[in-house]
């Protein structure tokens, strides 16, 4: 999906994909971020029966005073630590 995503529309010089190409594929992805041409970050996260999976502290049934909740079109991961 990296190629894809790298080579998707672009708009004021932006690239993006929309959500239905990447929710078409299951698999691992990571989000890997730029900021002024140096990494910033990398996000891993997982595409399966066609949706975005909760891990740590989203996944239900994780601890109730840690739990993150961001709505039903919201998914929230931590940064890859170095």
């Amino acid at each position: 999906m990296e190629a894809e995503a790298r080579t998707g529309e672009r708009r004021r010089g932006r690239a993006y994909f929309k959500a239905k190409d990447l929710l078409a594929n299951d698999g691992n992805y990571v989000l890997r971020m730029e900021l002024d041409g140096q990494p910033y970050g990398d996000w891993p996260f997982s595409v399966a029966d066609h949706k975005l999976t909760y891990v740590g502290r989203t996944a239900p049934g994780s601890d109730p005073l840690t739990f993150i909740a961001g709505g039903k079109d919201a998914w929230w991961y931590e940064k890859k630590k170095p």
